[in-house]
Parts: C-alpha cells; sequence; structure tokens
C-alpha cells in the first residue's frame, strides 16, 4: 500500500466507496502515483482504469505490482503529462487525488474534469483548502486569500457538479503521509546516492518544514461529485 496523500487507508476506502463503482466503469486516475487508487478501484468492480502519472519510477512501480494486486484487472500505466492526455475511452469517474497543480489550482481542475467526463459522470477531486479550524478573516489579512471548503463547492457547481460526499483528512493524516514521504527519500538516496537523490532528501525537508508553518491554516479534503447533465446542457 502506498499511498501519496494525507488520507489514511480507511479514508481512501471511503472515498471509493462513495463513486458506487459498477462493471465496466472507466477509470481515468491523473497523477496516479504507485497505482493504489486503481488497485482498490478494481478489487470494488470489474473496471477499466488508466493511471496516467509523470514519474517513471511510480509508473513503473505500479506496472510491476499489478500481477499480485490486480492479475485479472484491465488497467493500463501511461508515463507523461496528465494535461495532454487525451483517453480513448470517455471516463465515467475521473480522479484527482493531490495533482490539481498540473491544472494550476482547484478551479482549472474541477474544468478539467468535467471536460473528461460523460454525463453524469463522478469526478474525484482532493486538494488543499482552508483548515476547518483557522480564522478566514485572519488568515485573509496575514497571507491572502485561501479557498475555504464554501468556495470548492461552488467552484464545482460552476462546471456542473453537485457534491455527493467529503471526506477531509486530519493533522495525522497529514503527519503520516510527510513521514512516508520522508522515509522514502531518505531510502531512494540510500540505494542511489547522488545530486539528485540528495535533492529529494532537501525537498522532502522543506515540504515538512512548510507543513508545520502551515499546520493550523492549511487543511485537505476529497470531494466526490457527480456530473448535473442538466447543468451541463
Amino acid at each position: 500500500m502506498q499511498i501519496c496523500n494525507p488520507l489514511t487507508s480507511a479514508e481512501l476506502d471511503e472515498v471509493l466507496d462513495s463513486t458506487e463503482l459498477v462493471d465496466d466503469a472507466a477509470v481515468l486516475d491523473v497523477g496516479c502515483g504507485y497505482g493504489e487508487v486503481l488497485f482498490r478501484a478494481a478489487e470494488r468492480a470489474r473496471i477499466q482504469g488508466t493511471g496516467v502519472d509523470l514519474s517513471p519510477w511510480m509508473i513503473a512501480a505500479a506496472a510491476s505490482h499489478q500481477q499480485s494486486r490486480a492479475p485479472t484487472a484491465r488497467l493500463r500505466w501511461v508515463l507523461g503529462e496528465a494535461s495532454d492526455f487525451v483517453s480513448d475511452i470517455q471516463p465515467d469517474v475521473s480522479v484527482c487525488i493531490g495533482a490539481e497543480w498540473v491544472w494550476h489550482d482547484f478551479r482549472g481542475t474541477a474544468r478539467a474534469l468535467a471536460e473528461h467526463l460523460g454525463p453524469e459522470g463522478v469526478a474525484v477531486l482532493g486538494a488543499a483548502r482552508l483548515h476547518t479550524a483557522a480564522d478566514s478573516d485572519l488568515v485573509r489579512r496575514e497571507r491572502g486569500v485561501v479557498e475555504t471548503l464554501d468556495d470548492q463547492r461552488d467552484v464545482l457547481r460552476d462546471f456542473g457538479f453537485e457534491p455527493i460526499h467529503r471526506v477531509d483528512a486530519d493533522d495525522a493524516g497529514w503527519d503520516s503521509y510527510l513521514s512516508r514521504t520522508a522515509d522514502a527519500a531518505r531510502s531512494w538516496a540510500d540505494l542511489y546516492p547522488g545530486p539528485a537523490s540528495d535533492q529529494w532528501v532537501h525537498d522532502q525537508a522543506d515540504w515538512s518544514a512548510a507543513r508545520e508553518n502551515d499546520r493550523e491554516v492549511i487543511g485537505w479534503s476529497v470531494w466526490i461529485a457527480r456530473l448535473d447533465r442538466a447543468s451541463r446542457a
């Protein structure tokens, strides 16, 4: 199990259960990492799954684990820039958990997922937002605008989505995620010493420092939202 975001294993299961996957559903995971979403989706239904990621080692790892995790599933792994990817099958479910930078922000990602999906398709979108315990007025004065849950809900509705569920990661989930990335960076540096590995260790330390600085300001949520056919017409 390799979850590349602040969700716990149980929370990721909750997200996937909320999509109500059915046999022959086409699932597209943008920024798929090690393929955990598609492997778990394939446990729920006989899906057609496509994972896209820029990381060659993550795509290679996902492909190598398919035989043990989902040996009979129809999955494919695409190395490349997700914003340039065009699926030959219109997805029933499009997933972008923690990779909204591909389309620059939450709004750009919601727009892109709406364009990928067919009518009544389901989007799964995970992104940072204002911590529910933060004082929004104080944060706005000191740091500028940080999207709230209400802001994100409004953005989804702007593109014809109706939220059907949401999973909010807690601070412990963030801490566990950063601990996993730190362990991965150190392991990689031990296996492949050199400037690139050193840079990854340095970058991960920066992520951890930024998280400590933003602990009381930034939270993280995954939205599950269905396209409203009438809203898109």
